[in-house]
């Protein structure tokens, strides 16, 4: 392999190779559709330092993770069903990210804004 070992190329003559090295596209390399997996999850902040966080499928969420954006983990929620509301006191106006972790061990991230 090419990034397990420095490799070394020779040839008998000098000057450009265009056919030498091919680069291939599929359009499938997961059978998980990543669209589906930022559906799965809605955050809406409500204000008064509440989040909601819903589920839109059959599956539950068994953690919640909220990291700031240099990734230092702020918080650590208890799973819920379908629903659930949080109240997240240290979080200031900021970007950060949610990471659930479902019932079937997907795991979806998310962008959330704390914008009151």
């Amino acid at each position: 392999s090419l990034d397990t070992v420095d490799s070394q190329f020779e040839s008998a003559s000098v000057g450009e190779f265009n056919d030498r090295f091919e680069i291939v596209f599929q359009e499938n390399t997961l059978s998980i559709h990543s669209l589906e997996l930022k559906n799965q999850l809605s955050i809406i902040e409500l204000g008064n330092n509440e989040f909601t966080f819903k589920t839109s499928n059959m599956h539950s969420v068994k953690s919640l993770e909220i990291y700031d954006v240099q990734g230092r983990k702020v918080y650590v929620l208890d799973g819920f069903e379908n629903s659930a509301t949080y109240s997240l006191p240290a979080l200031h106006k900021a970007t950060y990210i949610a990471k659930a972790t479902m019932d079937n061990e997907v795991v979806v991230t998310k962008k959330m804004l704390k914008r009151f």
